[in-house]
């Protein structure tokens, strides 16, 4: 119906700036807007109620917990040295969002694209072109949210890549 269009069009415009606004946010401050990490997390955990009205079961629900475990570990192991709190919460919510399989693509995906990015700022850092200083996170996480939200890639997918 027109009506659930509309609500879609603007659920996901919403989305689209609020992980806007988190990940510029995080570029220039290093840390994550409160009330729009929360906003973040509505929406995720919003999609998730919806998943589990629709019989994705309750298995559904252990998604943030699964998806933002390991960094909740490493947050925990390096006392927030390696990553903030925030980057715990951004996969608490891609977690409510996609669930364990495409949260876990996420997952990888942007571990991934900060590995070659961290690779690339060491190759500018070398030649003087940029400064030392910390690699946000979050826009790896928001730009590998985008890939699996377009590409319905999950880890199953990913795996399937290494297989023999």
């Amino acid at each position: 119906t027109l009506f659930a269009s509309v609500a879609w069009l603007v659920y996901y415009t919403l989305l689209a700036i609020v992980l806007g606004v988190i990940t510029l946010y995080d570029i220039k401050h290093s840390y994550l807007p409160t009330g729009f990490l929360f906003a973040f997390l509505l929406l995720s955990f919003g999609m998730l109620a919806r998943s589990v009205m629709l019989g994705a079961g309750y298995s559904a629900l252990l998604g943030p917990v699964l998806v933002a475990l390991p960094f909740l570990l490493l947050w925990l192991i390096s006392r927030g040295r390696w990553l903030g709190g925030g980057d715990v919460l951004m996969f608490l919510g891609v977690g409510a969002f996609f669930g364990v399989a495409q949260g876990l693509a996420v997952f990888f995906v942007s571990v991934w694209i900060g590995l070659v990015m961290s690779i690339v700022w060491a190759s500018l850092m070398k030649k003087k072109l940029v400064t030392r200083g910390p690699i946000p996170f979050v826009p790896f996480i928001v730009l590998a949210f985008m890939v699996v939200l377009f590409t319905d890639i999950d880890i199953f997918s990913i795996v399937s890549l290494f297989a023999w």
